[in-house]
């Protein structure tokens, strides 16, 4: 815009700047635009300069979808979100800016940020998405959580033997929980076991998906009806119940051998028969 001629004197340009935009001006003669000082038969050119701010948005996503949490993110854009939730901040001049989440776990794990940006980036190690803001650009990074998830059972003795109904809890009984890396034929202890309570409930909480085997300790005296070791495919936020194993107990029959008179030197033989497995034994 031109002014027209105007007579030496001080003089101000002002811009009426809209939302979501800066702006910077310089002027011909170094004269600040609020304050120009016109000499006579002087041309001053003052250039007002715009920028669009920019705005960027964090989102979270969970797996599985809608997984029940809140997670709480610091830095450029702060506050607490679930599950498709969005932190938006706008009137954002070009620049770099960082937001971290703080560390979801025992309950979930970040698994992933991915931005909308080619020039911004997450890392999973520091949990910390880095924004490189461009004027009038509008970036959202995403923030990936898997849930944990929890592998319990039973452990049963049998009463009679035979595997079926006749199941009492059994308390105390130790059991351990091995990692599988690729399939169940590669596992390893993980170093965790749990005991059994009065009911002979077990359980693993706060695990990450993935394949588990349960190995039950087998003591001296018991026999095992179930398997002793239970596969498991752990998905992202399941619970995985009734993995149950169930023992019997070991009995023993004496036989204690009386004469009349007492001392007698003669030999009796017996025959032990019966049971579930048909036993036929002479001692």
């Amino acid at each position: 815009n031109d002014s027209g001629f105007l007579s030496p004197g001080t003089y101000s340009v002002s811009e009426t700047v809209p939302a979501g935009w800066d702006s910077s001006a310089t002027c011909s003669d170094g004269s600040n635009p609020s304050s120009i000082s016109l000499q006579a038969g002087e041309i001053v050119t003052c250039t007002f300069t715009n920028t669009q701010k920019g705005t960027i948005i964090v989102e979270k996503q969970t797996n599985p979808d809608g997984a029940t949490g809140s997670f709480t993110f610091s830095g450029a854009a702060s506050g607490t979100i679930s599950d498709d939730g969005q932190i938006t901040v706008s009137s954002l001049a070009p620049g770099q800016y960082t937001v971290t989440e703080n560390d979801p776990t025992p309950s979930f794990d970040l698994t992933n940020i991915s931005c909308n940006d080619s020039n911004s980036s997450g890392n999973l190690g520091t949990r910390t998405s880095t924004f490189n803001v461009e004027a009038g650009e509008t970036i959202k990074c995403t923030f990936t959580n898997t849930q944990r998830g929890t592998i319990s059972g039973f452990k049963f003795e049998d009463l009679d033997g035979i595997l079926g109904g006749d199941q009492i809890p059994v308390v105390d009984w130790v059991i351990e929980l091995w990692s599988c890396i690729t399939d169940f034929n590669n596992c390893t202890n993980t170093g965790q076991t749990t005991t059994t309570n009065p009911n002979g409930f077990f359980s693993f909480s706060n695990l990450a998906p993935g394949l588990y085997q349960l190995v039950e300790q087998i003591q001296t005296g018991w026999k095992n009806l179930s398997s002793d070791t239970l596969n498991i495919t752990l998905n992202p936020g399941e619970s995985d119940e009734n993995n149950n194993f169930v023992n019997t107990q070991f009995g023993k029959i004496i036989v204690d051998k009386v004469t009349n008179p007492s001392g007698s030197s003669k030999s009796f033989g017996f025959t032990l028969t019966g049971g579930p497995s048909a036993l036929n034994q002479s001692f």
